[in-house]
């Protein structure tokens, strides 16, 4: 046994250190996905009801089978752009391998078209026209937060004038929030008399405001409290 413990010790203390971030990230990032979709299938309110099947998704995107073929066109889509980056320089007549990949994206566009359009008169409406808001969000958020990233990281590597200035201005955005958060910190734990802690203490527990206004074990308390926090 000790051998065997000695042979893969590098591989069990591996896996003991990442264990902590698997159970957290299994706990409050796997397990509440696959309990959504636990719910999803069952008539819930406070507790569980009875079993519904695809009642709800029934109910929301109109008709399933529309669904599918919304996510086929997608698919679709996604092997048109494929069929031309992988096969265009395979063929000695790169015409026929794009007007290949265009008709799949024809009929990908033409799949989506039709089955979004049933979903839309079937379906629940507000939700649809959700997941339509959601996708220009992210589209151009997304886009506009990386093209201006990789503009002004262009920028600071040039030969400009006051580079400097901005380069200590891109790190506002990581030192402000630490920043107020001591000030807010000590506003509320001050040991000042007028501090929003004693304040609340010498209205709630009058006994425990000589303590406080002197800084005794109160404030010594706050120390492994913010330790532990900060795991």
């Amino acid at each position: 046994m000790n051998r065997l413990f000695t042979k893969y010790s590098d591989q069990i203390n591996g896996y003991l250190f990442v264990l902590p971030a698997f159970l957290i990230i299994s706990l409050f990032g796997i397990f509440p996905v696959f309990f959504g979709m636990y719910m999803s299938v069952h008539k819930w309110k406070v507790f569980k009801g009875r079993f519904l099947g695809f009642e709800n998704y029934q109910k929301i995107l109109g008709d399933i089978g529309s669904f599918w073929i919304f996510i086929l066109g997608l698919l679709m889509m996604i092997s048109s752009y494929w069929v031309w980056s992988e096969f265009k320089n395979k063929f000695s007549n790169k015409l026929f391998c794009f007007i290949i990949s265009f008709l799949i994206l024809i009929l990908s566009l033409f799949l989506i078209n039709i089955s979004w359009a049933d979903m839309m008169e079937k379906g629940d409406e507000d939700f649809l026209n959700s997941l339509i808001y959601i996708f220009y969000y992210s589209f151009f958020a997304i886009t506009t937060e990386v093209g201006l990233g990789l503009l002004i990281a262009f920028a600071l590597y040039q030969k400009l004038k006051g580079k400097q200035l901005f380069q200590m201005i891109l790190l506002f955005p990581y030192i402000t929030p630490a920043v107020m958060g001591g000030a807010v910190f000590f506003i509320i734990f001050g040991k000042a008399e007028n501090s929003i802690l004693n304040e609340f203490i010498e209205r709630v527990y009058v006994g425990l405001v000589p303590l406080a206004k002197k800084g005794g074990r109160f404030h010594h308390a706050l120390i492994p409290c913010s330790s532990f926090s900060s795991f």
